[in-house]
């Protein structure tokens, strides 16, 4: 099973830290992302689902968008049966953590099946809250397994 995760920054490269725009790289390609052959790519900043399902449609996987909590999101894209689906937390979550996207899959594979979590926790909100947010995901990843 081979898995691709990918931060696509909406599409558009990325900011150099003194501001300057970045031209997306090459890799940054879904044509280049075929030739890898995976099962699974989860997405971090999706700018809409247009773009996701697009993506997918270029390298004939299966999507799955999660909407954000800010104006980017996430995707799954992926060859195996999708049996459940959801956006997240479902939980209450503290003020200020997830501010992107958390989602979680289940798959069916030929290995059994797989829970997928795809999320992008908040980035810039220093060591208490990611704290929080590690522990929430490592809570839901012990349920999954239980």
């Amino acid at each position: 099973m081979r898995t691709l995760v990918y931060n696509i920054y909406a599409l558009h490269g990325y900011l150099h830290p003194r501001g300057q725009q970045r031209p997306r790289p090459a890799g940054q390609n879904p044509t280049e992302w075929a030739k890898l052959i995976a099962d699974i790519i989860t997405l971090c900043e999706v700018n809409n689902e247009p773009s996701a399902q697009s993506i997918a449609d270029q390298i004939d996987l299966t999507c799955i968008y999660y909407a954000g909590h800010l104006d980017v999101a996430g995707a799954l894209l992926t060859s195996f049966p999708i049996i459940e689906q959801a956006n997240l937390p479902e939980v209450s979550v503290p003020e200020g953590t997830f501010v992107a996207h958390w989602g979680r899959s289940l798959l069916e594979t030929p290995y059994g099946s797989l829970v997928v979590l795809n999320l992008h926790p908040a980035a810039r909100s220093g060591p208490e809250v990611i704290h929080q947010e590690v522990s929430l995901v490592a809570k839901m990843a012990a349920d999954d397994l239980a």
